[in-house]
Formats: C-alpha cells, sequence, structure tokens
C-alpha cells in the first residue's frame, strides 16, 4: 500500500454469522493488506471515534475510505472492492452499467431484513428473491 494512503477501515457485525462468512472472503482476497477489519463488537472506541453509533453499524455496512471519509451501504462496499486486486473492477462495472442505484435500493432491503433479525436475537440467514420484494 502506498504510504500516502491510509488503509480503508472496515466496520462488520461479527456477531454475525453470514457478515462473519462474507469477511472472511474478503479477507482472504485482502493480499496486499489495504484494509483494516474492524468487529464493531469488538471495538466501539474507533466506531465512536469516527461518529458512528453501534446501532447505525448494525444497520449499514460502513467503510473508511483511504481519505477517513465515511462511505455507508453500497459506497462502502465499492470503496472497499476498489482495494481488493481481484474485485478492483467491479466499480467500473457498476459505473459503467449505472447500478449503483438499483444496488443501494436491494441493499438497503436486504439490510433492513438483516438488522431485524439481529435484533430479534435470530441468526442472519441469506434473504432469498421473493422476501426481498415484501414490504418491511
Amino acid at each position: 500500500m502506498s504510504e500516502d494512503k491510509l488503509p480503508v477501515i472496515v466496520f462488520f457485525d461479527g456477531g454475525c454469522g453470514l457478515c462473519s462468512r462474507e469477511i472472511s472472503v474478503l479477507k482472504k482476497l485482502d493480499t496486499n493488506s489495504n484494509v483494516r477489519w474492524i468487529s464493531i463488537d469488538e471495538n466501539g472506541a474507533l466506531l465512536e471515534s469516527y461518529g458512528i453509533s453501534y446501532i447505525d453499524a448494525m444497520r449499514r455496512f460502513h467503510v473508511v475510505n483511504q481519505q477517513g471519509q465515511i462511505e455507508i451501504g453500497v459506497a462502502g462496499f465499492l470503496c472497499l472492492w476498489r482495494v481488493l486486486p481481484t474485485l478492483k473492477w467491479v466499480p467500473s462495472l457498476v459505473r459503467f452499467t449505472r447500478s449503483k442505484g438499483f444496488l443501494e435500493h436491494c441493499y438497503q432491503r436486504f439490510a433492513d431484513k438483516r438488522f431485524k433479525s439481529r435484533l430479534a436475537g435470530t441468526q442472519c440467514v441469506a434473504v432469498n428473491a421473493n422476501e426481498m420484494g415484501k414490504s418491511a
């Protein structure tokens, strides 16, 4: 990683099995160690130092980009993918296809369902396409 760039910081729900499995895969793709992976359950102080509440972090994916700015939701994923060598092409594809708004809509539906399942104390599971279309 370049010395003039900060590492990307990814805040994730380490208590969620689905999130932990996804992060585990992404960590393997971080071959250049460009990312600092932070479970929000283990490092609330760092989360708060960026002005992010625990509840907000539970609701949506938060990433601190290399300029120190907070990216939320799909913007956070795009920021993360840019620094992962095998996924760095994905943000260009999203921009080319103009699909960011659609992806954000889908992500918000998923994130709302995931958040509700975590509040209910149930394990997160992949949400099928039929459930995504139902109102929350």
